[in-house]
């Protein structure tokens, strides 16, 4: 089965995470499936909408700790993955297609990652948000090093990613995180009414609105993925975080 869902009504898309008995974590084939899915989506010009959920109890883990110890060398797994995601995050950024997320459960490291790079973005009244990324000893990828401080400031963002601090729905609501908190089983319904209002704009005035929106980041946002990429990657290979990830591992075990 794949671990990327694809449907798509008109103008709407959607792509649903389907690693639920991982819960959705980012492994190299389902980082892969989101790039081409967002390169081939937003090169097509009758798709005004991009809508992200997931199947299962989380939204998404963040990056498949199993899989990253696993390999034969962690750090080039690692740089590949973190540089994969990257590539479909940058896609999306600079495309005319807005993204949509609809979130229930935990969104993780690069699971809340995604949720950053999402243009509006609906959460269950159950979700929860959390860098997760000190615990197996790694540094933010996904951009949310790079867009988390712009979106809620510098402060919100040292309490969250250094600190430690879980965001519940309401809270990322007040923080700007989320646009919308709904009931866990209207959330897909609401998401889809904001795609609706999102796909019957006019297509040329949806676009330029969207650049004009990016304009004042995304100049920078490439090299910002680099350095996440690479650091991750490095921290990858260090005995702390090859601690960390084993004791991760154990513990869910």
């Amino acid at each position: 089965m794949s671990v990327l869902l694809s449907e798509r009504d008109g103008p709407i898309a959607r792509l649903t995470l389907n690693r639920p008995d991982a819960g959705n974590a980012l492994d190299l084939e389902l980082a892969r499936a989101l790039r081409d899915s967002a390169r081939s989506l937003s090169a097509d010009d009758t798709c005004a909408v991009i809508l992200i959920d997931a199947r299962g109890a989380l939204f998404c883990g963040g990056g498949d700790v199993a899989a990253m110890s696993a390999a034969e060398s962690p750090a080039d797994y690692v740089r590949e993955l973190a540089g994969t995601v990257h590539e479909a995050m940058l896609t999306l950024a600079a495309s005319d297609t807005v993204v949509i997320s609809a979130v229930h459960g935990a969104a993780a490291g690069g699971g809340f990652g995604i949720v950053l790079n999402s243009d509006y973005v609906v959460a269950a009244e159950t979700a929860t948000f959390v860098s997760a990324y000190s615990k197996v000893g790694l540094s933010p990828d996904c951009g949310s090093s790079y867009l988390l401080p712009r979106i809620v400031g510098s402060t919100r963002a040292t309490e969250f990613a250094i600190v430690g601090r879980p965001l519940d729905a309401a809270t990322a609501r007040v923080w700007g995180v989320v646009n919308a908190v709904e009931p866990a089983e209207q959330v897909g319904a609401a998401a889809m009414r904001a795609a609706d209002r999102v796909a019957g704009m006019p297509p040329a005035a949806r676009a330029a609105s969207k650049r004009l929106l990016a304009a004042s980041w995304l100049p920078g946002y490439r090299e910002h993925l680099d350095d996440e990429r690479d650091t991750i990657a490095q921290l990858a290979s260090t005995l702390d975080s090859q601690r960390l990830r084993a004791a991760f591992l154990a513990r869910a075990s």
